[in-house]
């Protein structure tokens, strides 16, 4: 901080000013008063607004005798610091038709193979009918520990109709199969 000099006609005296020590807590305040927001129901007319609407007068205030309520307002009039009405408007318009509901339909293949050597693969799709798209599919692969699925997805990721499977044979020449689930829906 800069000190400025000043006339020293204008000086009376010097002082020091300083901090002194933080004094004693003071005693704890009151407990304070709940807010509150109350509602009540405008039966039949919702003022200003259109005939016959219903809608709310919402008061909000404090809880002062903490009843939990700002209403009747003759229960304590002072705890109510003001109010606003939200009012039910009219009905839209009924809007356009929606799309036709989904068929759906479950449809499950087996592919087996015979004699499957280590390294060797089991694969197949399951088409959906002729105008439907598959939702989603899966696998479920029989034959024991030593099969392993690697692979379980639609045949195409624009368009899909069918659902592909593909399992791996990881231990010795053994037999095993692929159930192909998929679930196709009618989509317009």
């Amino acid at each position: 901080m800069e000190v400025v000099p000043v006339q020293e006609v204008l000086i009376d005296g010097s002082f020091n000013v300083c901090d002194g020590a933080d004094g004693a807590t003071g005693p704890a305040g009151a407990a304070g008063f709940n807010g509150i927001i109350d509602e009540s129901t405008l039966e039949p007319l919702c003022p200003g607004f259109l005939t016959g609407a219903t809608g709310k007068i919402f008061g909000y205030g404090t809880d002062i005798n903490g009843n939990g309520n700002l209403y009747p307002e003759i229960d304590n009039p002072g705890e109510v610091l003001g109010t606003f009405t939200v009012c039910n408007g009219a009905d839209g318009a009924e809007g356009p038709p929606g799309i036709s509901g989904y068929g759906t339909s479950t449809i499950n293949t087996v592919v087996a193979g015979l004699n499957i050597p280590n390294g060797g693969t089991i694969n197949g799709s399951n088409s959906c009918p002729s105008g439907k798209k598959v939702i989603t599919g899966g696998c479920e692969i029989g034959g024991g520990t030593q099969f392993y699925l690697r692979a379980s997805r639609p045949n195409s990721f624009l368009n899909p109709t069918a659902w592909y499977c593909e399992a791996i044979n990881g231990g010795s020449t053994g037999s095993g199969s692929i159930d192909i689930r998929v679930l196709c829906a009618n989509v317009e």
